[in-house]
C-alpha cells in the first residue's frame, strides 16, 4: 500500500516536472528565432516543441501552455523577441499563441491510438492547421490583412519547415509512445 502511494507521488512529481519543463522549452524555443524581412511573424522552433509536449504530456499539454501564456501575460519576457504582457497578444503572433492553447486542449482528446507514421503525420498536420488557422484569423481580424496577404505572410514562409517539424514529431511518436517515459500511464491525464 505504501509502495503504491509512493509510486503515485513519484509519478505526480514527474508529471509536474514534465509540465514545467515543456513550459520552459516553449520559452527557450521562442528565443530561437529567425526574423524574416517580408513578414512580421518570425521563424521559431515553438511548433516543434508544442508537438513534443502533446506526445509526452497528452492532455496535460494544456497545463504547460497555460503556464507559458500566464508567465508572458504577467510581464515576464517569454514570448518571441522578449515580448510580454497582454498587449503582446494584439501583435502579429498573438493568434498563434491562442492557437497553441486551443490545440493543446482539443487535440490530445483525439490522440491516434494506432502508432504509425501516416496517422501521426495526419494528426500533427491537423494540429499545425489549427495553430495556423488562429494565426491567420488573427492577422485578418486584428491587423486587417487580406486573406491572401495573411496566407503569404503567416503560412507560406513556414510551410516547408512545418512539414519537417511534423515529420520529425511523427517519427519521434513512433519511438516514444505518450506516457511511456514514466513507465506508468495509468495516472495520466488531468490527475494533477
Amino acid at each position: 500500500m505504501k509502495t503504491a502511494i509512493l509510486s503515485q507521488k513519484n509519478y505526480l512529481a514527474l508529471r509536474i516536472c514534465a509540465i514545467f519543463s515543456f513550459a520552459i522549452l516553449m520559452i527557450i524555443s521562442a528565443y530561437v528565432r529567425i526574423p524574416l524581412f517580408f513578414t512580421p511573424v518570425p521563424l521559431t522552433l515553438q511548433t516543434f516543441v508544442f508537438y513534443l509536449s502533446i506526445i509526452f504530456l497528452k492532455r496535460q499539454a494544456v497545463f504547460s501552455q497555460a503556464i507559458y501564456l500566464f508567465l508572458g501575460t504577467i510581464g515576464l519576457p517569454v514570448f518571441t523577441n522578449a515580448g510580454s504582457g497582454l498587449l503582446y497578444f494584439f501583435g502579429p503572433t498573438g493568434g498563434y499563441l491562442i492557437g497553441f492553447m486551443v490545440a493543446s486542449f482539443i487535440f490530445p482528446l483525439f490522440f491516434p491510438k494506432k502508432n504509425n507514421f501516416l496517422r501521426n503525420f495526419c494528426y500533427f498536420s491537423s494540429v499545425a492547421f489549427c495553430v495556423y488557422f488562429f494565426g491567420i484569423i488573427w492577422l485578418i481580424c486584428i491587423h486587417k490583412f487580406s486573406v491572401n496577404t495573411a496566407l503569404i505572410t503567416g503560412v507560406m514562409p513556414f510551410a516547408l519547415g512545418e512539414v519537417f517539424k511534423v515529420s520529425s514529431a511523427s517519427l519521434i511518436r513512433l519511438k516514444f509512445k505518450a506516457g511511456s517515459f514514466s513507465g506508468n500511464s495509468s495516472y495520466c491525464d488531468y490527475q494533477i
